[in-house]
């Protein structure tokens, strides 16, 4: 750990500037560390998740039913409650922006060809999962 590095170094009389060298950092960050109390710690405080609103619902749904499977769990909470995230388009492949983002003239591909054209595959998954989940959401 640096701090406690940085700390040992201190007290062996190692200026600020020769521990920032050795442990590889600023000098300040090194001139922080040797003056803190105790080591240097990062807390936020947690995000949440879009579904703790329905934590009630969920609970109730499994002590009434314990063997539900997640799917009819998501059914009745899109249907019930407008909850409007679904695992269709959670399956779709991560990849799949991230490499439209950096495809593009480098791959012999005009402009207009878009992320099919250019992903072949991945995207057609990608456009079923958005297709469906319109399809859900426009149901009544």
């Amino acid at each position: 750990m640096e701090w406690a590095e940085a700390k040992a170094m201190a007290a062996n009389g190692v200026t600020k500037t020769e521990i920032a060298r050795r442990l590889g950092i600023n000098r300040r960050t090194a001139a922080k560390l040797v003056e803190a109390a105790e080591p240097p710690s990062y807390s936020r405080a947690p995000a949440g998740s879009m579904l703790d609103p329905l934590e009630p619902v969920l609970r109730r749904l499994i002590g009434d039913w314990p063997e539900i499977r997640a799917p009819r769990v998501t059914e009745i909470l899109r249907d019930d409650y407008g909850y409007r995230v679904g695992r269709p388009c959670a399956q779709a492949p991560r990849a799949v922006a991230a490499r439209s983002r950096t495809a593009g003239a480098e791959d012999g591909l005009s402009a207009g060809a878009g992320a099919a054209g250019r992903l072949g595959r991945d995207a057609d998954a990608a456009e079923d999962c958005r297709t469906g989940a319109a399809r859900l959401a426009q149901a009544p």
